[in-house]
Order: structure tokens, then sequence, then C-alpha cells
């Protein structure tokens, strides 16, 4: 009697033991994932700065949200420089657009296949000069998403 009274009362202080440390490295392993995931999606994001007619301050664009500027008429460049984790493609509108050009290594790339000028970015650090002519003064809104969320949409 006196066995079964000590194994009632040994077993579960063990499996308390047990759970209190399975536990512990459980939520360890989910606030760890969680903070080196945030850290490296903040890490990506692309930047996009006119440098000519005027230089202008640098704006920020990331995922979640589409960047809208406003240009004057004429030729417009900026420079536009990535960091990103994993491949993605930058698109915008050419509503009033003449004609657009992506420079990158002093190479000029072709658009992708899609309704609206887009480009690939490939992961890693990226710079390139973007063009853009219009005859009158433009909205251009700069959108960047991961490529599996660009290959699910097209």
């Amino acid at each position: 009697m006196a066995y079964k009274k000590f194994n009632a009362l040994f077993l579960p202080n063990t499996l308390k033991t047990q759970l209190k440390r399975y536990l512990l490295l459980g939520l360890i392993f989910v606030f760890s994932n969680l903070l080196f995931n945030k850290s490296a999606f903040a890490n990506q994001h692309c930047e996009i700065n006119q440098i000519s007619p005027q230089i202008t301050s640098v704006n920020t664009l990331n995922k979640q949200t589409p960047l809208r500027l406003k240009i004057q008429s004429g030729r417009v460049q900026y420079a536009v420089n990535c960091q990103l984790q994993q491949a993605g493609v930058l698109s915008f509108n050419r509503s009033t657009l003449e004609r657009f050009e992506w420079r990158q290594n002093d190479e000029i790339h072709n658009p992708i296949r899609y309704n609206k000028p887009a480009y690939f970015i490939d992961s890693g650090a990226t710079t390139a000069l973007l063009t853009l002519y219009s005859p009158v003064e433009f909205r251009p809104v700069f959108k960047w998403q991961p490529m599996p969320a660009y290959s699910g949409a097209s």
C-alpha cells in the first residue's frame, strides 16, 4: 500500500517537472523564432531616391505598403537600392509614361511581362537606376512583393 502511495505521489511530481521543462523550452523556441523572423523580414525593403532633376529624400518601400510619389513632367531618374532576403518584383503604374528604363550593372534590363512595368530583383543587395519619361505631371505608385506572392498574383 505504501508503495502505491509513493508511486501515485511520485509520478505527478515527475510529470509536473517534465511538463514545466518542456513548456519553458517551447516558449523559448517560439519567442526566439518570432524574434529572428521579425528581424529577417524587417530588413527586406527597397529605397527609392529621386536623383534627377532634383535630389529628394529617401523613400522606403516595404512589401506591405505601396509607395506613391509625385513627379514633374519630363525625364525623372530614381536610384533604387534594395536589400532582400528573398527574390522579389518591383512594379509601378505607367498611365502617362511615354517610356521607362531599368539600368542595373550598366545594362538595360527588360521588364517582366505583366500588366504594368515590373522588374525582377534578386535576393541580397541590389542597386539600379530607374528612368521614367512622362509628358505630364505623374504619380507613380511603386509596389514591391516577394517572388511567390508575385507569381500567385500574375
